[in-house]
Order: structure tokens, then C-alpha cells, then sequence
């Protein structure tokens, strides 16, 4: 997928694009300014002072060590990631995407078109199939599991090109995660608790292999398979197959992810050094921006560019409220100024108004990543004192109580999450961040919503 999906997929500022307003702009605005001498000499004049600011402004942040092109965006790649398992990694994903093992897993689980069964008392029809999928891949499985245990980034072969670069290595780690998906579930039928264990494991490795991607979409694709990865642990920790040594392993892995603030630097810094090409050669763009492609080089643009970035980063994002909060201020502000701004000045913006990754919906999605993670965590606390007192706490303050630290395992706003203690065990549950409701003091039915990722929110830990 190209990363120009990153800037426009995600979500992009409104910039009246259409090539009704691009042409008005140009009749209105860009040929009088080139007719007219006097004028001609004004406008040659503020781009040629604008380039001056902008060169002085992109030898700042390459000073800081931050990428302003292809040629810096490949550095900091390199900065950020490990070639160790590269090759490894490579490897794994040709041999999970043969035409053999694609046509061997079209009616699996996971895998292919066909679906597990909700519960694992029920009979699961794929099961003997899955099995023997899975034991054609297990030299290949064995190198995931050993490699993925790594908690470095991966540096994949990628050819920075502005918006045009394609990261199709990061979209073939979304087979080699089903493929552990389908081996987990295999697991957890069997009662295997190192299975299980292992494969989530893995399942996490193969997100961080993508945390230190300057790519907006590859961190999203990363924070896709933690959710894989958050689907299997949850599974695991409803049927309580995992002993206190693996339960301990995965708390410690999954401390990772309660990091918010690396990932989305990195994502900003990218994404910044991917758009600024463009500015120098909108024509790169010319399907998206229509006659004013063919006007040159925009400095002025890429001045606004870097000043929204750097009004962003001005906000203190070191909690998830304040990320929350921030996202939402940045939004706000944008809209205002695409309003308020004249003619003039939203021709200047024009690329800015375009290209402006949505910095609100990549910082919503963290924000879920590390509420989900504190939840699993959570999770793990109370498995974790179940087998140490031989039953679950009757509330959350008794972890605390018993010496678990869960002061930073709360929903927004410090809020606790909601807990039940039952017969048939316990209920931890949470709320969609983005639904804008506080947590109940019931269990939400997850069966009466058509809000699907409500699940996600409500873990049911078995006795």
C-alpha cells in the first residue's frame, strides 16, 4: 500500500480540492498574479523570501535529527529499526504467501472465509484441517516464534518516494499474524497453555516488528495485529489455561504498549518528511489539486505545512487525556482556519489543507491500543491472584490491598474500570473511548449493540 494512503485514507483536512474551486483559484487568483508585472514581481518576491525561511526551518530539523526527505526518512528508518531478523522475517512471509498455502487456507479459520465458533465447547469442524495446515508450516511457525521474541523494531528493504513509497512487506505481516491467530485457536482447544502463550507472544513481536515505522499506515497495520493479539489473550484469559510463570511473561511484554508517546513521534515525523517533496513538485499530486499543480514550487505551503506540525507538537500528549485532548484542539483549530482564511490565503495552504495527516484519528487509535493494554493487564493482575489466593479479589481495590500496583491500570480521566465478582467468575469491563460515555456501573450487552468492537471492551474471566 502506498503511503499515500497514510495521508489521504486516514483522513484528510477539508481543502474544497474539487476542480471546480482549483480553477477558480487559478482564473481568479494565479493568472491575474502572473499577467500583472508588478504583481508578477510581489509574488517572486514573498516565495523567494518564503523558500529563504523554509530552507533555515528544514536545516533546524535536521538538526534535531528529524527527517525532511527521502533521503533523512531513510536515516531515521534506520535509527529506529533492526535488521537482525530482517531477512528471517522476509522469509516467513514468501513462504506464508505461496499460492500453495494460499489455496490451503481459503475455507480456514482466520486464515481463509470460514469462522471458529465462538466458545470452544462447542464442536469446531475446521479443527483436524487447521491442524494439518498448520503442521505444513510448523519449520516456518518455529522461525516465527523464535524471531518474534524480539522486542527490537524491524527494519524492512523500502524505498522512501514522498507519497509514492510502498510498504508491502508491512501488509504481508497481517498473514504471517492469522496464521497465529489459526495457531493459537488450535492451542486453546487443545488446553495448551504454553501453546497459547507462544503464540501470543508472537502475535505481539510481530506488532512491535512495525512500531518503529515512520509510516503512519505501518503503525496502524501494527496496532491491527495487537488487537489480533488482544483477541487471543482475551480468549486465553476467559478459559484460564496459563500458569502464573506465562501470565508473568506476557504482563511483562505487554508493558510495551503502554508506551503512546514513541510510536506517535515517530509517525509525525515521517509523515512530515513524506509530504514536504511535494511542496517542492506538486505535480506529484496533480490528480488531487488539479491546475495548480503545474504553478511550481509552493514555500509558503510548506511553511504551514511544518507550522501545524509544530502546533501540534506543542502539545503535551505524555498522558492519554492530554493526547485525547490535544487531537481534538488540533481538529478545532484547523477547521477554524480553512473558514476563516481568505482566498488568498487558502491558496496558499492549498497542499497543507490536503495533505495534513489526521493526527486526531491515528491518536484515538492509540489511545484505544493502551486502554485495551491496561485492561489486559488488569486481566492478568486478577488471573494472577487467583492463583496465588485460590479464588478472584471481590473488588479491584483488593489487588491493590494484596501489593499489585494498578495505579496506572484506569480507563480516561483515572477513572477505575468496572468490575463484577460472580459464581462463574469475574467481569472486568470498559467503554469505546470515542463513544463518549463514562463507564457503567453494569456490564454493557455486548449482544444488543451493533457496535461490534464493544467486545473489546468487556473481559469474562472463568472459574
Amino acid at each position: 500500500m502506498a503511503s499515500k494512503q497514510a495521508a489521504t485514507s486516514a483522513g484528510t483536512r477539508p481543502s474544497g480540492g474539487s476542480k471546480i474551486f482549483w480553477s477558480s483559484v487559478v482564473i481568479f487568483i494565479a493568472v491575474p498574479v502572473v499577467l500583472c508585472g508588478g504583481v508578477g514581481s510581489w509574488w517572486l518576491g514573498r516565495n523567494s523570501l518564503a523558500q529563504s525561511r523554509l530552507d533555515d526551518r528544514l536545516r533546524d530539523l535536521q538538526s534535531e535529527g528529524l527527517p525532511v526527505d527521502n533521503a533523512t526518512l531513510e536515516v531515521f528508518y534506520f535509527k529506529h529499526t533492526d535488521d537482525r531478523n530482517t531477512q528471517a522475517w522476509l522469509n516467513v512471509q514468501k513462504a506464508f504467501s505461496t499460492p500453495a498455502v494460499t489455496n490451503a487456507a481459503k475455507n480456514l479459520p482466520y486464515v481463509g472465509i470460514a469462522e471458529a465458533p465462538e466458545s470452544r465447547e462447542e464442536p469446531w469442524a475446521d479443527k483436524e484441517e487447521s491442524e494439518k495446515f498448520l503442521a505444513g508450516l510448523a519449520p516456518q511457525l518455529e522461525i516465527v516464534h523464535r524471531i518474534a521474541a524480539s522486542d527490537q523494531p524491524v527494519r524492512f528493504p523500502v524505498e522512501f518516494d514522498s507519497i509514492m513509497t510502498l510498504v508491502p512487506n508491512v501488509q504481508e505481516m497481517r498473514q504471517v499474524a492469522r496464521v497465529l491467530m489459526l495457531q493459537h485457536r488450535s492451542a486453546l482447544e487443545n488446553r495448551d497453555g504454553a501453546g497459547q502463550t507462544q503464540c501470543i507472544q508472537s502475535l505481539l513481536g510481530t506488532s512491535i516488528a512495525l512500531r518503529g515505522d515512520p509510516v503512519m499506515v505501518s503503525q496502524l497495520v501494527s496496532i491491527a495485529i495487537y488487537g489480533m493479539a488482544l483477541g487471543a489473550l482475551k480468549r486465553s484469559m476467559q478459559y484460564g489455561d496459563l500458569n502464573d510463570e506465562q501470565l508473568t511473561a506476557l504482563q511483562k511484554r505487554l508493558k510495551l504498549f503502554n508506551d503512546h508517546v514513541t510510536p506517535f513521534r515517530i509517525a509525525m515525523a515521517g509523515e512530515r518528511a513524506l509530504a514536504l517533496p511535494l511542496f517542492q513538485d506538486p505535480s506529484i499530486v496533480k490528480a488531487e489539486v488539479g491546475p495548480i499543480a503545474g504553478l511550481g514550487a509552493r514555500p509558503l505551503d510548506a511553511l504551514a505545512h511544518l507550522q501545524l506540525h509544530e502546533q501540534f507538537e506543542q502539545f503535551e500528549i505524555d498522558t492519554l487525556d492530554k493526547l485525547v485532548d490535544a487531537g481534538n484542539a488540533f481538529e478545532q483549530n484547523l477547521e477554524k482556519d480553512f473558514t476563516e482564511a481568505s482566498w488568498l490565503n487558502r491558496f496558499d495552504k492549498a497542499l497543507t489543507y490536503s495533505l495534513t495527516p489526521a493526527f486526531s484519528a491515528y491518536g484515538n487509535a492509540i489511545v484505544r491500543q493502551v486502554l485495551q493494554n491496561r485492561m489486559a493487564l488488569m486481566s492478568i493482575a486478577l488471573r494472577r491472584y487467583q492463583l496465588h489466593h485460590g479464588d478472584f479479589p471481590k473488588t479491584l481495590q483488593a489487588l491493590a490491598d494484596s501489593g499489585i500496583d494498578i495505579t496506572s491500570l484506569t480507563w480516561l480521566h483515572g477513572d477505575s474500570f468496572g468490575y463484577r465478582y460472580e459464581d462463574a467468575g469475574v467481569t472486568l469491563w470498559g467503554s469505546d473511548p470515542q463513544s463518549d460515555e463514562s463507564i457503567s456501573t453494569e456490564p454493557p450487552d455486548a449482544t444488543s449493540t451493533d457496535r461490534g468492537d464493544l467486545r473489546y471492551w468487556i473481559w469474562s474471566l472463568d472459574r
